[in-house]
């Protein structure tokens, strides 16, 4: 019996790379190139590079780290404009981001919570 493959089963090594900050148009890209490879669990973390579940391991997607900013941005991006200040005021938020790319849809479970980044507090 032959079925569909729903997770990877490893990692190339590649990475994602993008330009600048981390704005939507490139979130979006980044989460196809992950979905691409059958990752799940993309974490995006402030002050960390994005990491993703590939192949049953935790592997490293982008050489950069996202700044806080770009992740607040991120929370924009899939929550809305209060998602930071909700975060920061101690909710957890588990919206759906859903994203068409070159006539591909895709719908994403996101999880926001603030983190401790360093000696700051930061948003995953």
């Amino acid at each position: 019996m032959t079925g569909v493959q729903h997770f990877a089963t490893s990692h190339d090594g590649e990475q994602f790379h993008y330009d600048g900050r981390l704005d939507q148009e490139q979130f979006d890209q980044m989460l196809m190139w992950c979905a691409e490879r059958k990752a799940s669990d993309v974490n995006v973390q402030s002050n960390m590079p994005v990491y993703a579940e590939i192949g049953g391991r935790n592997v490293r997607v982008t050489q950069r780290s996202v700044s806080s900013a770009d992740v607040e941005d991120v929370v924009r991006f899939t929550y809305g404009e209060n998602g930071p200040g909700q975060a920061k005021s101690g909710y957890d938020m588990d919206p759906s981001y859903e994203i068409r790319f070159q006539g591909i849809s895709k719908r994403f479970r996101v999880n926001i919570t603030t983190m401790r980044s360093g000696r700051t507090d930061g948003l995953q």
